[in-house]
């Protein structure tokens, strides 16, 4: 095994006899253009024809319900990162609660308006699951803390 000193490269030799392209050239027909530009993958039409569709309402209207369902998502996050460091405030649920009971706006897109739907939907579970909690946690347990094998966690 022969070694080289840093920074020599190895020359590329070639072990064919050009068989392999002539074979290409062949099955490509001598009669086929050559192209140095690879074609589009989409036409520019189709760019214009995605730019024409209607919603089926104005821009303002798209553009508040876009804004709706941004601040929902926004709040979601703010309402997990608080229960990831321990509790809702009521505020926090005043807020939810608020942009539950806010008139929704529809695109006139039905996937859009799907899913501005399926975000106003998480809400509205997050919400009732906080008010089922803090209507639980403000009413005696069903037969008492001290009946049965149940013990309350020292941590709670």
């Amino acid at each position: 095994m022969r070694t080289r000193p840093a920074g020599e490269r190895k020359r590329a030799t070639g072990t064919g006899d050009g068989g392999f392209r002539d074979r290409l050239s062949a099955a490509a027909g001598a009669d086929s253009p050559a192209s140095d530009v690879p074609a589009p993958a989409v036409g520019g039409a189709a760019f214009l024809a995605v730019q024409e569709v209607d919603f089926g309402a104005d821009p303002s209207t798209r553009r508040r319900a876009v804004q709706k369902g941004e601040a929902i998502l926004a709040a979601l996050e703010e309402l997990r990162l608080d229960m990831l460091q321990g509790g809702v405030t009521k505020d926090r649920l005043a807020i939810l609660s608020t942009l539950l009971k806010a008139p929704s706006e529809t695109i006139g897109d039905a996937e859009a308006d799907a899913l501005l739907d399926a975000i106003r939907l998480r809400l509205a579970i997050e919400v009732a699951k906080l008010e089922a909690g803090r209507t639980v946690a403000e009413e005696p347990w069903p037969g008492g803390l001290t009946g049965g094998s149940f013990r309350v966690p020292s941590w709670l």
